[in-house]
């Protein structure tokens, strides 16, 4: 469950604190690079003081939070990460209230016992209580999302809807008994429910309003709460990642793979973990002890703490995530709101220093760049500081970083090796020539691997000062790059030429594969090889050394051929020609894309991914791009339903989509990819001709032909309200609803001021049609659907607002294009 916290008091304070802890990511499945950031909770805003929170819940973005009280105090908040908390409503509830949950507008109320207390709303300012049930059992916890799911003991799991209003049982199981803690993810449709039988138990929603059991995994303790988030994986597939605290005191971690439940083990939380939340990078533990700790995979350390004391000297009782904040419930210091970091919207140049080359390499937080000049960058601050700089013999192509090494391949000048210090320049402190000029070079252990003409050169450089060839290889051609995929060192020429290093003192050749072309630049990640080959890219199976397998080409677009190309985990990122720079998705063997992610000019040489960075170097200079992967993925749509009597009209944003046409779900699941769609439309709306009662969510599929997530799910109610009748101030609209243009007509008994706007439902002013005094009588005024820019605006709802000497009058106006 994602839990929350009690709030206490009734004045608003602020107070704004900054909380530094630092965090380091290994790495992680479905995760772009290996992380190296920070989470700084700022902005720290305080409700209540004084209370003693029991129970949060947070409901979706943008919805009220609501907090249980111990002094039976039940307060609708709404929370802003600039604002802070903002007083909705209070309402009194029984003292003995335990657990609260919100579904949609209504929010339930758990205990004593096993009383359930609804309250709904229109206006969350005006909650009204639509009634009390007392179900089969005593309520231990409660969630939201499929109706109120209540965990009742020995009772199992319950599930209450409003029907007309009112709340009622829509269906129940046993087989999760005693039924401790629950989790509801209502964007893939399954419950979870946490034993006393030390068991997480996965359920799938039932459209006839009950449960059907798909998963049981065994747990070393009895769940005391669940926390989840949904999280996408290499492939753009949702996956759901739960945190249980346990009664032991432990945190155990878990991930829902659809068929089966993976357990990722224990997380070593600092002290007995009384509650936790679920981040997209991290876990947060709350400690019995006041401490907070956040962690992240692979959780096999505690990556960083803070305790409570240093946020008011106050332990937590219980933290929930809203939005990008997290909401921590205090023992008697109300509610905080700890403002998240904002992760980057899109992948955008970062920063950018004047210094380039042919080749690059990073070791820890150390660039080093290879052209005219060897230069050493510093990319551990903020901002990227250049170290040290070095003149080279001649432009090189080949470079590699060691403990305090740089191997430069200087052509001519063969092999120079330079003394790395912290800070200062780079030094040359050793140099060995070939028969053949140094094209690139590749540092294992104290030995580097030079592809030198058409050798494959052994230099030992256990005294940098003294390099020392060891021995020869004969390649087949002059090496176009190198990389090394674990003891196998594959160099491009006219092929994939290969050698077993695991004595790099002595190379074995392994033979040459041909990939259909010549292969300029090579990427590793996965057990696969993705190399430049003539205008495209081809994928390689190198899990097999002594068998690579070419498993795919990818042919780039028209203009956009590869001239750099970088890889980490299933990610593929190239270079184009034409200065673009573009993400590929790696799945099965196959490269699917590319989506166009940002322009960063032409002659990009080098790409290099590091931590949640791709630095893209050029000859004169070096671009640092922020990357978050999630953005790549499809974005969900937000839906809308204007109900008549004989239609269902949906409505969707045109623009959000990036041009692929909608499908219309009815009555589907959360998985777009398993359903049969109603009809597909590129117009921003659906009108489905029929009085029954269903439900509907819609998806699109992006240039991968991944699905994006399904949208908020719109229902038909059970009475279908009648279409408007005129006001008798006679401000009418025809035709309604329209396209693209309609006419607004009223009458004016007397000459007056007159202001006549376009609103949308956030009350947004779009367009005024009239602003100024009209004579007595009828008036027609015609709105095209633009605003007052002169831009088309969206199909949707919209509120025309006539101001006169005798009021205010509204009119509800649709736009369907």
């Amino acid at each position: 469950m994602r839990r929350a916290g009690t709030m206490g008091g009734w004045a608003l304070q602020a107070a704004v604190a900054v909380l530094c802890l630092a965090v380091w990511t290994a790495p992680a499945v479905g995760s772009c690079f290996d992380l190296d950031t920070s989470f700084k909770l700022q902005n720290i805003d305080r409700w209540g003081d004084g209370l003693v929170v029991r129970d949060i819940a947070a409901g979706a973005s943008g919805d009220p939070v609501w907090v249980l009280f111990e002094q039976g105090t039940l307060v609708g908040l709404a929370a802003d990460r600039e604002a802070g908390f903002r007083l909705l409503a209070i309402l009194r509830v029984d003292p003995g209230a335990t657990c609260v949950a919100v579904d949609g507008q209504a929010v339930a109320v758990g205990g004593p016992g096993a009383q359930l207390d609804v309250f709904a709303w229109e206006d969350p300012r005006l909650p009204a209580h639509a009634g009390r049930l007392v179900l089969p059992g005593p309520i231990a916890d409660l969630d939201g999302g499929y109706g109120i799911v209540a965990a009742c003991g020995e009772a199992g799991l319950v599930r209450v809807i409003l029907a007309g209003g009112v709340p009622e049982v829509a269906g129940s199981t046993a087989e999760a008994a005693p039924a401790l803690a629950v989790a509801v993810v209502p964007v893939t449709g399954k419950v979870y429910a946490g034993t006393g039988g030390r068991e997480l138990v996965r359920f799938r929603a039932d459209t006839a309003g009950g449960f059907l059991r798909d998963a049981r995994l065994s747990v070393p303790g009895v769940p005391r709460s669940i926390a989840w988030a949904l999280k996408p994986d290499a492939w753009g597939s949702l996956r759901t990642e739960l945190a249980l605290p346990l009664d032991d005191g432990r945190l155990r971690l878990l991930r829902d793979l659809n068929r089966s439940i993976d357990d990722l083990g224990f997380a070593p939380v600092p002290a007995a973990c009384r509650g936790a939340a679920v981040l997209q990078d991290a876990v947060v533990a709350l400690g019995d002890d006041g401490t907070l700790a956040i962690l992240s995979p692979p959780l096999d350390s505690t990556l960083a703490m803070a305790v409570m004391d240093r946020l008011d000297a106050e332990p937590g009782r219980c933290l929930a995530v809203h939005d990008d904040a997290l909401l921590l419930g205090t023992f008697r210091r109300g509610l905080l709101l700890a403002v998240l970091p904002e992760g980057a919207s899109s992948p955008a140049p970062e920063g950018s220093f004047a210094a380039g080359g042919n080749a690059a390499a990073v070791a820890g937080d150390v660039l080093a760049l290879a052209g005219d000049r060897l230069t050493i960058v510093d990319l551990a601050g903020e901002v990227p500081a250049i170290r040290g700089t070095a003149d080279l013999p001649e432009p090189s192509e080949g470079i590699a970083l060691g403990d305090g090494l740089a191997c430069v391949a200087d052509y001519n000048s063969g092999l120079v090796v330079y003394a790395v210090p912290d800070a200062g320049d780079p030094v040359a402190v050793g140099q060995l020539l070939f028969g053949s000029p140094a094209w690139k070079v590749v540092l294992v252990g104290t030995t580097a691997l030079v592809g030198a003409g058409t050798s494959l050169e052994a230099v030992d450089l256990s005294d940098p000062a003294a390099p020392q060839l060891v021995a020869t290889r004969s390649m087949a051609a002059v090496a176009q790059d190198m990389v090394l995929v674990g003891n196998t060192l594959w160099v491009a020429h006219f092929g994939l030429e290969r050698y077993d290093v695991s004595d790099p003192a002595a190379p074995v050749n392994l033979g040459t594969t041909t990939v259909g072309g010549r292969p300029y630049r090579l990427a590793a990640g996965g057990g696969v090889l993705v190399a430049m080959v003539n205008v495209g890219l081809t994928v390689i199976d190198v899990a097999n050394p002594a068998s690579p397998v070419a498993l795919s080409y990818y042919r780039m677009p028209t203009d956009m051929y590869a001239r750099a190309v970088g890889m980490s985990g299933r990610a593929v990122w190239a270079a184009a020609g034409n200065g673009s720079l573009l993400h590929l998705r790696l799945d099965d063997g196959v490269l699917h894309g590319p989506v166009v992610v940002t322009d960063v000019g032409p002659m990009i040489l080098r790409l290099v991914p590091r931590a949640d960075q791709l630095l893209a170097v050029r000859w004169a200079d070096t671009f640092m791009l922020a990357v978050d992967c999630a953005a790549l993925r499809p974005p969900g749509l937000p839906l809308q339903l204007v109900q008549t009597p004989a239609a269902a009209f949906l409505l969707w944003p045109t623009d959000a989509a990036g041009g692929a046409e909608v499908c219309v779900f009815r009555d589907g699941g959360a998985d777009p990819a398993a359903e049969t769609p109603l009809a597909c439309s590129g117009a921003g709306f659906y009108a489905d001709v029929t009085t029954d009662l269903h439900c509907y969510r819609v998806a699109y599929r992006d240039a991968w032909g991944v699905w994006s997530p399904p949208s908020n799910e719109v229902c038909r109610k059970s009475t279908p309200s009648a279409v408007p009748t005129e006001p008798a101030t006679g401000l009418t609209a025809a035709p309604n609803p329209f396209n693209p243009g309609t006419e607004l007509r009223f009458t004016l008994s007397a000459p007056g001021r007159v202001t006549l706007a376009v609103h949308d439902l956030t009350g947004r002013r779009i367009a005024v049609l009239v602003d100024g005094r009209l004579n007595e009588g009828g008036h027609a005024v015609a709105w095209q659907g633009r605003d007052t820019a002169g831009r088309t605006v969206a199909s949707g709802v919209y509120v025309a607002r006539l101001v006169t000497a005798e009021g205010t009058t509204t009119r509800r106006l649709t736009l369907l294009r």
